[in-house]
C-alpha cells in the first residue's frame, strides 16, 4: 500500500471516537499486533470506495431514520398528552358515530 504523506485530522463526535477506539482494539485483539487508528480509517475508506453508491444509499437511508427519530418519539408523546385514542387519530369513532347517526330506527 502506498502512503503520501499528508497530515490531516478528522474531527468526530466523542462517541464516534469511542466507537473507533473500541473497533481498533478488537481488530488488534483478532489480528495479535499492534493497529492504529489510521490504520481502521485507511481500511474503512478502502472498503467504502469499493462500492461508492451503495455505501452513499446506506448512510442516506441512515441520514433519513436519524431525521425522523424525533418526529416518530414526538408523535406518541403528544397524542398521550392530549389524551387521544388511537380511535381519535385514525379518525375510527367519527365513522363509528355517523354510522349510528345514519342508521335507519
Amino acid at each position: 500500500m502506498e502512503y503520501l504523506c499528508v497530515d490531516t485530522t478528522a474531527k468526530m463526535t466523542k462517541t464516534a471516537k469511542s466507537r473507533l477506539e473500541g473497533l481498533r482494539a478488537e481488530i488488534a485483539r483478532r489480528a495479535g499486533r499492534r493497529v492504529t487508528q489510521r490504520e481502521v480509517l485507511d481500511h474503512l475508506i478502502a472498503i467504502a470506495s469499493e462500492d461508492p453508491a451503495s455505501q452513499a444509499a446506506a448512510f442516506a437511508i441512515f441520514s433519513h431514520v436519524v431525521l425522523a427519530l424525533p418526529y416518530l418519539v414526538a408523535g406518541p408523546l403528544a397524542a398521550i398528552a392530549m389524551k387521544l385514542s388511537l380511535a381519535d387519530i385514525v379518525f375510527l369513532r367519527r365513522a363509528r358515530e355517523e354510522a349510528v347517526e345514519t342508521a335507519p330506527a
